[in-house]
C-alpha cells in the first residue's frame, strides 16, 4: 500500500472516529500537508499507530474545547489532572475506534499508551504530516495531525 493511500485511509478513518465518538454536530476541513516541521500544542494527545503502518497521530485543541467535551460526555467540565485524563482517553477511544475501521480494509496496526502535551510549545513533526481541522458545533475546533512512515 502506497503511503499516499495510507494517509488517505488513516485521515479519512480519524474523522469518521471523531463522528462516531462525540454525538455533536461536527464538520471538517479537507486534509492537506502540513509543511511546518514544529507545531505549538495548548492541549492534545499523541498515539502511535505501530504495525502494517507507523503513524503519530495527534489531536490538539484549545483547553476549553477539552472541557467543553468532557461537560458534554461525562456531565461535568473538568480541569487539572482529570482534563489531562479525559485528553488522554478521548484520544484512547478516538484512535482505538481508528485502529478498528482500518483493520476491516486490511491495515492492521496496534496503539501505544497515550501521550498527554500540555503546553507543548514546539513539537517536532514526521516530514510526511498531513492536518485536518474538526469543528464541533457548539464546542470548538480541534486540529488532528497525521505524520506517517513508510513502514
Amino acid at each position: 500500500m502506497s503511503l499516499d493511500l495510507s494517509i488517505q485511509h488513516v485521515i479519512t478513518g480519524a474523522i469518521e472516529s471523531v463522528k462516531a465518538i462525540i454525538p455533536a454536530s461536527i464538520s471538517y476541513a479537507e486534509p492537506k500537508l502540513y509543511i511546518q516541521e514544529t507545531t505549538d500544542i495548548s492541549l492534545g494527545v499523541l498515539i502511535t499507530l505501530i504495525g502494517d503502518i507507523h503513524a503519530q497521530l495527534i489531536i490538539q485543541g484549545e483547553s476549553t474545547v477539552f472541557q467543553k467535551l468532557a461537560g458534554m460526555l461525562f456531565g461535568m467540565e473538568v480541569e487539572g489532572e482529570m482534563l489531562l485524563s479525559f485528553t488522554g482517553e478521548l484520544g484512547n477511544m478516538i484512535v482505538g475506534n481508528l485502529t478498528m475501521q482500518i483493520s476491516e480494509i486490511g491495515i492492521k496496526t496496534d496503539i501505544t499508551p497515550p501521550n498527554v502535551l500540555s503546553e507543548q510549545k514546539e513539537y517536532y513533526l514526521h516530514s510526511e504530516t498531513v492536518i485536518t481541522s474538526i469543528y464541533v458545533q457548539d464546542y470548538g475546533k480541534m486540529d488532528i495531525l497525521l505524520g506517517l512512515k513508510a513502514s
